[in-house]
Order: structure tokens, then C-alpha cells, then sequence
């Protein structure tokens, strides 16, 4: 079936998609942050494992809840200045320019344009490669991105 390799804070971790952490994994997912930032940044799918996680991410994401951190009831938060909103747009953008497949876009969600705050809705990036800029470099923000590999020792190079 695969595995899956989940980045998290520079650190790779290594799981069966039937074991305890990916459990965890994919409730953390559900559960997104109060500051707009996803604390796994890239997940890597190896083998058949990348369409059925694909899907999990999906729904995953599209039950987060977001609005203002001072309410609990939120899942996710807005980003912390207008500047940094913008720069995480880029990210996105740069994403797509790369040739990067856009799953879920982040700008298109409804709190993203209401105009009260800085919120950005979450954004899964697919068939991502280790040479985009998605990739290589830290967003803080609600961009999870997701690479392909054939088998663990492609996934680890």
C-alpha cells in the first residue's frame, strides 16, 4: 500500500498509513492551528499511498474551521500581519508558476475575501518537486505541499 513520510519542523518522520501516527497525523490535520500555520509542512507519499492520502487531506481540510483565534470553536486562525498574508500568496503563486498541481487554493476560500483581518484559507499542493521553492523553504503558513516517490529510498534522497 505505501508509506507516508510527513515533514514537520525540519524533522522527517517515517509511517505506515495504518499505524498510530498517521492516526494522529490525520487528526492534526483536522485540528489546523489558531495562527493560520500548519505544523507538517510537506508530506511525502510513497508508493499507491499518494491518491487515497490526497483525498484524506481533502476532506480533512475542507472541515477545518476558520475565523477569529479568540474563538475556540476555530480550527484556524487569521495570519499575523497583511504583509505576511501577501507573502504567502507569492508562495502560492510561485507554486503554481512552478508547475505544481493546485488542489486546494487558500485565496479562493470566502473568509479569505471578506476583507476583516488577514485570514488565508488553507492550500494543498500536489505533485510538488524538491527543487520548488514551496519545498525548499519555510511558508508559515496554511500551504501543506505533497511530493510522490516511488519507494522509501526515492522518498529519503
Amino acid at each position: 500500500m505505501g508509506i507516508i513520510i510527513f515533514i514537520c519542523q525540519g524533522k522527517t518522520n517515517v509511517f505506515e498509513p495504518r499505524s498510530m501516527a498517521f492516526t494522529i497525523f490525520s487528526t492534526a490535520i483536522s485540528t489546523g492551528s489558531k495562527n493560520g500555520i500548519f505544523f507538517i509542512s510537506a508530506v511525502i507519499a510513497v508508493d499507491t499511498i499518494a491518491e487515497p492520502l490526497k483525498e484524506l487531506l481533502i476532506r480533512k481540510i475542507a472541515a477545518l474551521k476558520i475565523g477569529p483565534g479568540k474563538d475556540p470553536s476555530n480550527d484556524m486562525g487569521p495570519l499575523i500581519t497583511k504583509e505576511h498574508k501577501n507573502k504567502v500568496v507569492d508562495y502560492i503563486k510561485s507554486g503554481e508558476s512552478s508547475g505544481a498541481e493546485l488542489v486546494i487554493d487558500g485565496r479562493e476560500h470566502p473568509i479569505s475575501n471578506e476583507g476583516a483581518g488577514f485570514f488565508l484559507g488553507p492550500t494543498l499542493f500536489d505533485h510538488v518537486t524538491a527543487d520548488m521553492s514551496i519545498y525548499l523553504e519555510e511558508i508559515f503558513g496554511p500551504v501543506l505541499v505533497m511530493l510522490r516517490a516511488e519507494n522509501l529510498q526515492q522518498a529519503l534522497d
